[in-house]
């Protein structure tokens, strides 16, 4: 478990030091990227079993490398999902899913050091990527994080006013997970100025429920009204809550957003005011349930963002909350590291014994 903890704490500590020095720095500039980005694409794809949901990402390939010519046989080109090709792609070998996971972990780190570097964020926006588990979501989720990484880059088409380029981003995205859909209305709400009051009795009221369990009532009145979400109520792990925080990680995530609220506004940042807003709101209404919860991620991770710009704001470079926001994610951290939240400790690599034998935790 040691092995595991300085890992982590080394990759975050490399990551950030070599973007800040790219910061510093215009003549290493690109270099220091490059160093940055490295160290956490090499964490990402040199894991093994690392992630609740890699053994089945391993199924699904094991799939396709066995019956690849039954497959070319008996379906049509358009009918195979993003996914299906980039398997196929590396179906000569038989793991092959190591370069499948190496495309999905570089890709993702791609769009998210674009949008932290066009924001001029990066060693900030990359501490908390980790800090606030993240980079571990990324590990677990590849596909739907990938297509969370491109809705934050295309951001930036919203604050430039360009709505066909967030347009074809957005559907870009949605050929890696079509949940990203839900993303595209984020682009017109860029004009109205939030209430903050109006917005803090909201997520006050969201709070309320999910502390009295309400919300999961209303879950289970939704799925069962719903034709296409009926079948969820066959399967309880869909209805239940899983418990992926601690009560004190739920009483955290609401502080560093109330918090965050108040300065996004202050500071005129409306479109993290709305996104850091709908994140908490999404979260507590899923009360931990997975398929809701994974729709919050595309506004929880925000966070990344909008806290590094409150920083920014500061007028002193370790005023109270920069202290407050920075060792209270660093804390957090061990404790994601030591709870593995997202089944990521102990953390192994394809050069250990159960990656060159292939021993899975979930076979």
């Amino acid at each position: 478990m040691l092995e595991t903890y300085f890992i982590y704490n080394s990759a975050l500590f490399l990551a950030v030091v070599f973007a800040w020095f790219a910061e510093k720095s215009y003549t290493y500039n690109k270099i220091c990227i490059g160093l940055s980005f490295l160290v956490l694409f090499a964490l990402s794809s040199l894991r093994f079993d690392v992630g609740y949901d890699y053994y089945n990402y391993v199924s699904s390939f094991k799939e396709m490398y066995y019956h690849t010519l039954n497959n070319i046989q008996t379906k049509k080109f358009f009918e195979y999902s993003l996914y299906d090709l980039t398997c196929f792609l590396f179906s000569f070998t038989r793991k092959g899913y190591i370069y499948v996971f190496s495309v999905y972990s570089f890709f993702t780190l791609f769009f998210i050091y674009k949008a932290l570097l066009y924001k001029k964020i990066l060693p900030l926006g990359l501490f908390f990527l980790i800090s606030y588990n993240f980079l571990f979501i990324s590990f677990d989720q590849i596909r739907q994080f990938l297509a969370i990484s491109i809705f934050v880059y295309s951001v930036k088409f919203i604050e430039e006013r360009s709505l066909k380029k967030y347009v074809l981003f957005i559907f870009i995205a949605a050929l890696v997970h079509p949940s990203v859909l839900i993303v595209l209305p984020f682009y017109f709400i860029y004009n109205y100025i939030p209430k903050f009051e109006y917005w803090i009795g909201i997520i006050l009221l969201f709070i309320l429920g999910f502390y009295l369990g309400f919300w999961e009532g209303v879950r289970e009145q939704f799925y069962n009204l719903v034709p296409y979400y009926k079948f969820y109520l066959a399967y309880k792990n869909q209805l239940i809550s899983v418990k992926l925080n601690s009560n004190y990680g739920v009483v955290y995530l609401i502080t560093i957003t109330v918090i965050s609220l108040w300065y996004l506004k202050e500071n005129k940042e409306h479109l993290f005011f709305y996104a850091t807003a709908l994140g908490l709101i999404l979260y507590l209404f899923a009360s931990n349930n997975l398929n809701i919860y994974r729709v919050a991620n595309y506004f929880l991770i925000f966070q990344c963002l909008s806290i590094p710009l409150i920083i920014k704001k500061q007028k002193k470079t370790l005023s109270l909350i920069t202290c407050f926001f920075i060792v209270t994610a660093f804390i957090m951290f061990q404790m994601n590291i030591k709870n593995s939240p997202r089944g990521t400790s102990p953390y192994k690599t394809i050069f250990l014994f159960d990656g060159q034998n292939e021993m899975f935790y979930g076979e």
